[in-house]
């Protein structure tokens, strides 16, 4: 019999510090990532937005809650623009 493959795709924002001009030193660069496995079962990533420099300080539920938003929208393909963050 034929095997079903069940394919989990996952949405998280990742950082990395790079030098932020407005701030004049290393700051969080933020993307939302998608990690997925491919057709050989292999775990990959991919950079699904680039979000930049977050000037405020959110807490990680509100990333969490502004990811699952987003990833939302994605898999939907609706626009991102509709939905309100809770603060």
């Amino acid at each position: 019999m034929g095997q079903t493959i069940r394919i989990l795709q996952v949405m998280y924002f990742k950082f990395s510090l790079r030098y932020n001009k407005d701030k004049q030193q290393s700051d969080e660069y933020y993307r939302l990532v998608e990690s997925y496995r491919n057709a050989e079962a292999k775990v990959c990533h991919r950079t699904i937005l680039n979000i930049g420099f977050i000037d405020d300080d959110y807490s990680p539920e509100q990333l969490n809650q502004t990811a699952r938003i987003l990833t939302d929208r994605y898999e939907q393909k609706q626009s991102c623009l509709n939905q309100q963050i809770r603060q």
